[in-house]
């Protein structure tokens, strides 16, 4: 068996996704960690969130909606002091200083047209929920990393890590910058929360080369790849337009069905590990992932299978509200896209198909009513998979 972890912060791009009135208005790092998530949950045989340096508190918000939605099916490792996890600390602090390097990387990833919208995602949503569950709004094991790439003392650092135990601090911080009103402080906090996002990253990273695991991370952190990650070869691991598919009627079918980001939590939930269910035991069969089909084939194949699945009273895709739903991917480029595994494994996951020709590229569109009618599971699987050239992902 395979045993793979995912970051929790391309799992939390779910709920993310689903806190949005229109998929017309959500970002590129949702879109792409959503999908990416939902066929790996869906695909992969074991999928766990790995430890963090500082063991996790209780989840909550609409993160902590979806850790109870997906309770006892996505275990999380518990930090252990061992070897693997010291080696991996000492190796992340080793790249941590380089200080400059890592103040490129978050020039970087500023400058992605992605940032600024999970900037403000997280500063609405999220920013009080990290710092409950991890005591601090970034790591107390990296205080003095944090401290050299932001430009403080250590004395300043720590005390800046104390000021964001205070949920209630870290909730006007999130108000603030929301707003455009954030104060210098809040923008100092800023920049040493995401230099402890990109540390985490490098953690998880070789935290999962340690225990020889495959690890999925969010796009953020492919900016944070260490000279050692990047010289170990990579290939592409490929999904097939069938299995692209069905992930989008997941997805497509949990916004649809209501108006409430904790409900659409809650059937995403349902039908993703009742599919996988079906999957394993052979009730759901979207063919290998290297299996050569074409865009037609594939959306016709993933429609049947979800057809037969509902049928059977597996799936849930009934259109309990009916919404206007844009391809989930509309915004993203025409490029390869990968989730990072860890180097042993030698493989990108990448979202796509090895033969797809002519890729419709659905606009904004009324999810037809109907429980189960061909059209509407088209309509779902096509605003779920979105308006992405399929030939560019082989």
């Amino acid at each position: 068996m395979v045993y793979g972890t995912v970051d929790r912060a391309t799992a939390c791009m779910v709920p993310a996704l689903f806190t949005f009135t229109s998929l017309e208005e959500s970002f590129e790092w949702a879109n792409r960690s959503a999908l990416g998530f939902t066929l790996l949950a869906l695909l992969c045989d074991s999928v766990g969130f790995p430890a963090n340096p500082t063991p996790d508190g209780s989840a909550s918000g609409i993160w902590g909606e979806f850790v109870t939605a997906i309770a006892g099916r996505l275990p999380a490792e518990r930090t252990r002091r061992s070897a693997s996890a010291a080696s991996a600390l000492n190796a992340t602090r080793a790249v941590a200083r380089d200080a400059e390097r890592l103040r490129d990387v978050m020039r970087r990833i500023k400058g992605d047209r992605s940032y600024e919208g999970w900037l403000l995602w997280h500063a609405e949503h999220e920013l009080v929920e990290h710092t409950i569950r991890l005591n601090g709004l970034f790591e107390a094991d990296f205080i003095k990393e944090i401290a050299d790439v932001v430009g403080l003392t250590l004395e300043e650092c720590r005390e800046l890590h104390e000021y964001s135990k205070n949920p209630r601090e870290v909730q006007e911080v999130g108000q603030r910058i929301a707003r455009g009103r954030g104060t210098s402080v809040d923008e100092v906090l800023i920049e040493c929360w995401l230099s402890g996002t990109v540390l985490r990253g490098v953690y998880h990273d070789e935290l999962a080369q340690g225990r020889r695991r495959q690890h999925f991370r969010h796009p953020l952190r492919s900016y944070s790849q260490t000279a050692h990650t990047n010289a170990k070869s990579v290939s592409c691991y490929e999904v097939n337009s069938a299995q692209y598919y069905f992930a989008g009627i997941l997805l497509a079918a949990s916004f649809a069905a209501s108006r409430k980001p904790v409900e659409r939590v809650k059937l995403y939930a349902e039908n993703l590990y009742a599919a996988r269910a079906a999957r394993f035991s052979g009730k759901l069969l979207l063919g290998e992932p290297d299996t050569p089909m074409s865009h037609e084939v594939g959306l016709d194949r993933a429609v049947r299978e979800a057809q037969q699945l509902i049928r059977d009273g597996v799936l849930d895709v009934s259109d309990r509200r009916v919404t206007a739903v844009a391809g989930i991917l509309s915004s993203l480029p025409s490029q390869i896209i990968g989730f990072w595994l860890a180097p042993w494994a030698g493989a990108l996951l990448g979202l796509g198909s090895a033969a797809v020709d002519n890729f419709y590229a659905p606009g904004p569109r009324m999810i037809r009513r109907g429980r189960s009618s061909r059209k509407r599971l088209e309509d779902l699987a096509q605003a779920g998979a979105g308006a992405v050239d399929v030939r560019a992902l082989r």
